[in-house]
């Protein structure tokens, strides 16, 4: 599980408007991580969810 927090990502910008700011969370589906909306400021949980393989470093999907 350790491994998915050192994939985490600082200031990578998702969707075009969320930028990632620290992890909060990782389990076997996924990762849960803070980050900010820039177009309205506004500070969001996203969860990441994972392949089942694990053998992929791209999410799948992802849940604001």
């Amino acid at each position: 599980m350790d491994t998915m927090r050192k994939q985490f990502d600082q200031d990578l910008l998702l969707d075009g408007r969320y930028q990632t700011l620290s992890p909060l969370n990782h389990g076997s589906f996924g990762m849960v991580f803070l980050a900010k909306n820039v177009k309205t400021d506004a500070t969001v949980a996203i969860k990441c969810i994972i392949k089942s393989s694990g053998s992929d470093t791209c999410p799948t999907a992802i849940a604001v």
